[in-house]
């Protein structure tokens, strides 16, 4: 399993059983499920990050469903799960989804399509084990770090598998020029361009 039960190491686990057997991983017993704000990119179809980044999600797990090997995909800042749910209903039991948000939303309840965590940004990073994804995406997401984007990538991007690809859709500027990923030959870094506009970052583990 590509998901730690009890987070970090030392951590008590706190879950929240669902009627239908999922989890919503959470990090205490204070955070109740709640409606999220009126926010349009908290509900993002997969259409619509393929015509924002320029990039064809579907096409890409379907590649790699193709080799016959369990396929695991995280939607970071999943919003109310609508993309993460489009995902796993496409592809059924042949892909493991999960999302995580720092804000829980009453859409995720009777979800048995999704995982859920309900986490901060270095909250989920422990849930999440290395090497164990083939593909994180984020939408309207990882791009509000702005100035903080770059050393949380760095670590969120060693919980990809190799062949494994990060998509962060739109991209914040001064991070497309630094490029800055841990100093190995590890990874590769692309930008996408849409009208001669940057579009997307995608960074795939070569190893």
């Amino acid at each position: 399993m590509p998901v730690f039960g009890k987070g970090r190491t030392g951590r008590k686990g706190i879950t929240q059983k669902l009627p239908n057997r999922k989890q919503i991983l959470r990090k205490g017993k204070k955070r109740s499920l709640q409606k999220g704000p009126n926010w349009k990119h908290l509900t993002t179809t997969l259409s619509q990050i393929k015509e924002a980044s320029g990039f064809d999600l579907l096409k890409e797990i379907s590649s790699r469903v193709k080799t016959g090997k369990s396929v695991f995909v995280f939607d970071w800042g999943c919003g109310d799960g609508t993309a993460a749910t489009q995902i796993a209903k496409r592809f059924g039991d042949k892909v493991e989804v999960i999302g995580c948000s720092d804000i829980a939303f009453k859409e995720w309840i009777g979800n048995d399509k999704v995982r859920f965590i309900h986490e901060t940004k270095e909250g989920t990073l422990r849930y999440i084990k290395n090497n164990s994804m083939d593909f994180i995406f984020s939408h309207q997401g990882l791009y509000h770090l702005s100035t903080n984007m770059q050393d949380y990538v760095n670590k969120l991007v060693l919980k990809l598998r190799p062949k494994g690809k990060l998509l962060i859709s739109p991209v914040y500027v001064p991070f497309c020029k630094q490029e800055k990923l841990p100093k190995n030959s590890e990874f590769e870094f692309k930008l996408g361009f849409i009208q001669g506009k940057e579009s997307a970052a995608v960074i795939t583990r070569l190893k």
